[in-house]
């Protein structure tokens, strides 16, 4: 934490309590649990409950998603880190706090800390939520979970995207030639092409 410049020189961190209670099973790209911390001095800015992300596991069970998100979705967790370390600040909306990230070139382990997201569903789905309790967690490619029509939370979605754009094409994010060297650029490649995929045309002739 004190590397990532989220904890002071002269605090620390003295206990770690991992959540046992709740599990974090969601998500294909990466293992995620809770854990709670307790500082040496207390800090108003600092968060005691938080989320870890880390790859998963190259055991037989995992094998096929850990390949998955290791190797054929990169350089995601790259990009991923990144927007949390460098953009927390310049983002037109609210994402959790960054507390610390790093990954392994060598071997793409990674890991991701932010503060945690008080999900109300956390624990299981509650019938009814209080005005400003934020929904789910929900499952990936599960919209039927939602709690309103998809079409609201798309369209926020978007809306957001679309001010993330803007915030781009205004110098808004930084420096261009800065988030360069920090994330994956397409430059104007359209189609499947930018990301690596074969477009119309560009079968081999047999």
């Amino acid at each position: 934490f004190r590397r990532a410049g989220t904890l002071d020189d002269d605090n620390s961190v003295t206990q770690i309590i991992l959540e046992q209670k709740v599990k974090i099973t969601g998500g294909n790209n990466g293992g995620k649990f809770l854990f709670e911390v307790t500082y040496a001095r207390k800090h108003p800015g600092l968060h005691t409950k938080l989320f870890a992300k880390v790859p998963f596991a190259c055991t037989p069970a995992t094998m096929s998603d850990r390949l998955s998100s290791s190797v054929y979705k990169q350089p995601m967790d790259f990009a991923e880190l990144n927007s949390y370390r460098l953009l927390e600040a310049s983002f037109p909306m609210t994402i959790p706090k960054f507390y610390y990230g790093d990954i392994s070139n060598e071997t793409s382990n990674f890991i991701l800390v932010t503060e945690r997201i008080p999900f109300a569903d956390v624990a299981g789905r509650r019938q009814k939520l209080k005005a400003f309790e934020i929904e789910g967690p929900y499952d990936k490619c599960k919209d039927w979970q939602l709690r309103a029509p998809a079409k609201e939370y798309y369209l926020l979605l978007m809306e957001v995207s679309g001010k993330m754009a803007g915030y781009h094409k205004a110098g808004k994010l930084g420096d261009d030639k800065v988030l360069r060297l920090q994330f994956p650029f397409q430059d104007g490649r359209s189609g499947t092409g930018g990301w690596g995929g074969q477009q119309a045309g560009d079968q081999e002739q047999v």
